[in-house]
């Protein structure tokens, strides 16, 4: 585990110079790449697959990192499949890391 507290330590750091760097405070990104995940007919057994990354796309390398973050909804979005007008989505802000005091 000293790696990988190492890792994150060294990744935090990175985070929040850049952060610095750009003269913000806070990121605010997509929640996710793609449609809603619907969790309809999922079991402890089975869980429906997905593509997880597309999930975490913006996040994945913060997932690990002590940063206050919280998903603010977006009413809707344009739908560019057949038959769908607009569907609901959400942005994720997320802060710098031990600030959330």
């Amino acid at each position: 585990y000293e790696s990988l507290d190492a890792d994150a330590a060294a990744q935090e750091k990175a985070y929040v110079e850049w952060l610095e760097s750009a003269g913000v405070s806070a990121l605010l990104v997509p929640a996710t790449t793609c449609e809603p995940v619907s969790n309809e007919g999922w079991t402890s057994d089975a869980m429906p697959k997905f593509d997880f990354v597309a999930v975490a796309y913006f996040t994945m390398d913060l997932n690990s990192l002590p940063i206050p973050s919280i998903t603010l909804p977006v009413p809707l979005v344009k739908c560019k499949q057949p038959g769908c007008e607009s569907i609901p989505t959400s942005i994720l802000l997320i802060g710098k890391p031990h600030e959330d005091q």
